[in-house]
């Protein structure tokens, strides 16, 4: 099955055209205390009913990616955090091959909820296909609203480096 979705989104997508934006050039290096920051201040930020004002830096995102993701099929992502979205890049790895991917994803608050939207996605240097990217879209919003994080998500703000998160715990 995945061979030939693997098949499918490649083999329907179109050469890669310049994105609408690249990722910035700064380099962001994984260490475990950034991803035990990031992890620190989340589970801090959600321990107590109240207002929160939580910021997420590229650094710990990274970092916690790395750490956490396991020797699953991504590897070696990299999240930059702009005024855009979160550009994340790395690699999707599919029997002994490796394949470069890259996406600019957008979080907004739907309802309280965080929603995630991908903005544009490539694979392998290719574009991939607008139905492959709302259905990965519904995936993610769909582990996030089974995550069933204790946070009413009121305002989302981006910055060059960091996200900041505005709501309250119930």
């Amino acid at each position: 099955m995945g061979l030939v979705l693997m098949v499918l989104v490649l083999g329907c997508s179109r050469q890669l055209h310049p994105t609408p934006s690249a990722p910035p050039a700064r380099e962001i290096t994984p260490s475990r205390e950034a991803a035990q920051r990031l992890s620190e201040r989340f589970a801090t930020a959600l321990a107590q009913p109240g207002p929160v004002q939580l910021t997420l830096y590229e650094d710990e995102l990274t970092s916690y990616l790395a750490l956490n993701a396991g020797e699953g099929a991504l590897r070696g992502i990299t999240v930059w955090l702009t005024g855009e979205g979160a550009y994340l890049a790395g690699q999707l790895t599919f029997g002994k091959k490796l394949y470069p991917l890259a996406a600019l994803v957008t979080v907004t608050s739907e309802r309280g909820q965080p929603r995630l939207r991908l903005l544009w996605f490539t694979l392998a240097g290719r574009s991939v296909p607008r139905w492959v990217q709302r259905s990965l879209e519904q995936a993610l919003n769909d582990a996030l609203t089974d995550a069933h994080l204790p946070l009413d998500l009121q305002e989302v703000r981006w910055s060059e480096g960091s996200l900041t998160l505005v709501g309250s715990v119930p």
